[in-house]
C-alpha cells in the first residue's frame, strides 16, 4: 500500500478502533498496513486477528464451503508465530478445546 493510501485509508477510517484497522498485521512483521510485529501490534488487534481468520474459515463463503472447526483450528495451529501471536494463539486453541468458543 503506498503511502498515500495508507493516509487515506487510516484517514476514512478514524471512526473505526484502531484494532480493526490493523487486524492484517501479522506477528512476524510481514503485514500491513504498518508492517508492525509482535507487541508493536496493539493486543485487541492481536485477537480480532485470530478470531477473524477463525470465523472466515468456519463459515460458508461464495467461492468455498466452510472447513470444520477442527481443521480451521490446524490451520490456525501452523501460523504459530508467524501470522498469529503463539500466546494469544495458544489461549485460543484451549478456548476451542475445552468447548467454551464454537
Amino acid at each position: 500500500m503506498s503511502n498515500t493510501n495508507n493516509i487515506i485509508f487510516k484517514s476514512a477510517c478514524q471512526q473505526m478502533p484502531y484494532g480493526i484497522i490493523i487486524l492484517n498485521e501479522r506477528y512476524d512483521g510481514k503485514g500491513y498496513p504498518d508492517g508492525l510485529k509482535a507487541n508493536q501490534i496493539p493486543l485487541e488487534a492481536r485477537i480480532i486477528a485470530i478470531a477473524d481468520s477463525y470465523d472466515a474459515m468456519t463459515t460458508d463463503r461464495p467461492y468455498r464451503n466452510a472447513l470444520t472447526p477442527r481443521t480451521a483450528l490446524k490451520d490456525i495451529n501452523s501460523n504459530l508465530g508467524s501470522q498469529f501471536d503463539p500466546e494469544l494463539e495458544e489461549m485460543f486453541l484451549k478456548l476451542c478445546n475445552n468447548g467454551i468458543i464454537d
